[in-house]
């Protein structure tokens, strides 16, 4: 899976005719969460050679690193207001199951089908 992730991300960035080098330059657009971020603008590739299709891969590498820290700030923002929108903390709500778990263990036996609609919804989520 990562695998076909990568070569779809790398085919994007080489059909888009991006490389680094001289010649880049920064615009404004959206990023996570509709905020502004910088785009770099890159000098158009002609004929990819050993030499710039490393050069891409590189970038690549470079540019998915920011992006996956960028996600999960976003994602560690949108967790708080989630627990926020209930009142909570997430640290009170992980609490509050490390105190309680063979109460919540027992609700969940008296009510299956809340158990198994918890392990639906999980298993979409960590596949």
């Amino acid at each position: 899976m990562r695998t076909k992730l990568l070569t779809a991300l790398l085919l994007a960035v080489l059909i888009s005719g991006c490389s680094s080098g001289k010649g880049n330059e920064t615009t404004t657009g959206k990023g996570p969460g509709g905020s502004e971020a910088p785009v770099v603008m890159r000098k158009k590739i002609e004929h990819l050679t050993p030499k710039t299709y490393v050069q891409v891969t590189i970038d690549l590498f470079k540019e998915q690193k920011k992006w996956t820290r960028e996600f999960q700030d976003f994602m560690k923002k949108k967790r708080h207001n989630f627990y926020r929108s209930f009142g909570l903390t997430e640290k009170k709500y992980i609490d509050y199951l490390t105190k309680n778990q063979g109460t919540i263990r027992n609700y969940l036996k008296r009510n299956p089908h809340l158990n198994q609609q918890m392990n639906r919804l999980r298993s979409l989520y960590t596949q």
